[in-house]
């Protein structure tokens, strides 16, 4: 029994210290200055921020914010969503909304109203406006309220601006007969075909999106502005560090090359 005891303990032992000495070293932790700079490198990398080429993006669409139940973060959250997603000049005002006669502001606009006697949401694309009516959405559970209003506001957006419906068979775009019906969606977004749909269509009214390219390309092509930051600064030198023009050989009679 002892003999055995002992042959176990060994055992346990050697196993231990097999795994102590077979254990994965930890990895060095990197200090905030060697981080800052692994993150300059990768940016260098990578190209560099995108940037918009001067004078793509023309035109603009507005959304005026004409009622106050709703709150007006929520819509400027779902207008900078669909800013960074279409790269066109969109931008939020507040403004009183006529049925009779609404004004264009921009190039389109869209209403964000409370209206009780209206529908839910009008587009009248051939005139350039269009509304979205939180009080056919209003509820008093605040989340769903909120995300609703995002929601909607998103969808008029792609209704007016020529994506009135999508190939993705489940998306913000698609029928919505009852107002739960927006509460399946997870969020605001709009489906990517809907947006490069969006592009052709705005087009013909003078809207057409900023041109984003990173900043190695647009050293490249000529049109950068200058350096800003570090990542920029280093990318401005290697590029323009290059040869312009072709490397030449000439002829040597002596050497028959």
């Amino acid at each position: 029994m002892r003999t055995l005891l002992l042959v176990a303990t060994v055992a346990i032992s050697t196993f231990a210290f097999a795994d102590e000495a077979t254990a994965p070293a930890e990895k060095p932790k990197l200090t905030p200055e060697q981080k800052a700079a692994l993150h300059e490198r990768v940016q260098i990398l990578k190209g560099g921020d995108k940037i918009a080429k001067p004078g793509t993006q023309r035109g603009s669409v507005a959304i005026v914010n004409a009622q106050s139940r709703a709150d007006k973060a929520w819509i400027a959250s779902a207008v900078s969503y669909l800013e960074r997603e279409t790269n066109l000049n969109i931008f939020l005002k507040d403004g009183e909304f006529n049925p009779s006669s609404p004004a264009v502001v921009g190039n389109m606009t869209i209403y964000v109203i409370d209206n009780p006697d209206l529908p839910r949401t009008v587009v009248a694309p051939d005139d350039r406006w269009g509304y979205c009516n939180i009080a056919k959405i209003h509820t008093e559970k605040l989340p769903f309220f909120e995300a609703r209003t995002k929601k909607l506001v998103s969808r008029t957006f792609a209704m007016l601006c020529g994506g009135m419906s999508s190939t993705y068979a489940i998306s913000l775009v698609g029928p919505m007969p009852k107002v739960s019906d927006m509460d399946v969606l997870p969020n605001e977004h709009i489906p990517v075909d809907v947006t490069i749909r969006m592009n052709a269509y705005l087009e013909k009214f003078g809207v057409t999106p900023a041109v984003m390219k990173p900043y190695r390309i647009a050293c490249q092509e000529g049109w950068a502005h200058r350096p800003t930051n570090n990542v920029e600064q280093t990318i401005w030198n290697e590029v323009h560090q290059l040869p312009t023009k072709p490397v030449t050989i000439e002829f040597d009679p002596k050497r028959g090359k």
